[in-house]
């Protein structure tokens, strides 16, 4: 059954704990407006001047705590996970500019530091169903970046200090928010999220995880002797598990074509090191490794993508289950 904007509103909002029924109700009245009439700006959503000094009002209003109406939506993603064993959560970031010429809205840069934007970065993770249904919001952080670049100082900084923190913060409240239930999230993170204190935290924590990886990381093959490959040539070593296709749409510089990926898995431990304590953190996980072989067009890359990652990956339906993901 196809839920109205108000039906979906309620629901998404109705247990937000505002401190007056009133600011709920207006809340729920304002998602109901913006689920209608999903334009992206106050004015273009409302047409009456009363509505949108409703809304106004209400944006304004200091006793209103924005993180009060992110927990009712991420409260109401975790109700809909209720009947599901697993949960997909992908977390990604992305940056939100604003107009801010004379830099009195707290904003950093954003692109290019050549370009000059400016506003800031956001992290959101979202709950979708295995069959690839969104269910909603379960977590987001925002920040503005520093007006200096990095430095070798700065890249020796502890996660707590690096923007690594936002991805194990936007993780481990979207952890907490099952911690009571019986579904379990599988967080996919794209190459921004390949650092070793997240793949350490998803080796220590009751959560699934993949991430593409970004870095051709030393493997650790014989701790005893000290012997060490690189990531992507100990899969490229592996025999294949099996081969499967996909459909590759065309557009600019890109071929469509049905192409044969060959999939390879291995169970292995890396090295994570923090340069600051010197100190190492080994961390089991499976690589799963799917690599485009006889239909890459001349003149192009063939497909690729280095998977790692806390799920059982040893058989062919496991690997591809990983990267289906």
């Amino acid at each position: 059954m196809v839920m109205s904007s108000l039906e979906w509103a309620i629901d998404e909002y109705g247990s937000a704990d505002l401190g007056d029924a009133r600011r709920v109700a207006r809340l729920i009245s304002m998602a109901s407006g913006f689920g209608d009439r999903p334009a992206g700006t106050v004015t273009e959503s409302f047409s009456s001047t009363a509505e949108r000094r409703a809304v106004y009002r209400f944006l304004d209003n200091e006793d209103v705590d924005a993180a009060s109406v992110s927990a009712a939506a991420y409260s109401a993603t975790v109700r809909r996970c209720d009947q599901l064993d697993v949960v997909i959560v992908p977390v990604d970031g992305t940056s939100l500019n604003i107009t801010d010429d004379v830099r009195v809205r707290g904003t950093g840069p954003v692109g290019a530091r050549s370009s000059g934007a400016r506003g800031f970065q956001v992290m959101t993770a979202i709950g979708v169903a295995p069959d690839g249904t969104p269910l909603g919001l379960l977590g987001q952080a925002w920040w503005a970046r520093t007006e200096t670049k990095a430095t070798k100082a700065t890249k020796r900084r502890t996660p707590e200090e690096k923007e690594t923190q936002h991805w194990l913060s936007v993780l481990d409240s979207t952890r907490e928010l099952f911690s009571a239930e019986r579904c379990r999230p599988w967080f996919q993170l794209d190459r921004g999220g390949d650092a070793w204190p997240v793949l350490l935290m998803a080796h220590h924590a009751d959560i699934y995880l993949t991430v593409r990886a970004a870095h051709d990381r030393r493997v650790v093959v014989d701790a005893e002797a000290g012997e060490r490959v690189y990531l992507w040539q100990s899969l490229r070593d592996q025999e294949p598990l099996g081969q499967f296709t996909i459909e590759v749409t065309g557009r600019p510089g890109r071929k469509p074509r049905t192409a044969r990926m060959d999939v390879r898995s291995e169970l292995l431990t890396l090295n994570g090191f923090d340069t600051k304590t010197k100190k190492k953190h080994p961390i089991h996980v499976y690589a799963v490794y799917a690599i485009e072989v006889g239909t890459t067009p001349s003149g192009e890359k063939a497909l690729e993508w280095m998977l790692l990652t806390n799920r059982p990956a040893a058989t062919f339906e496991e690997a591809c289950t990983v990267v289906h993901r």
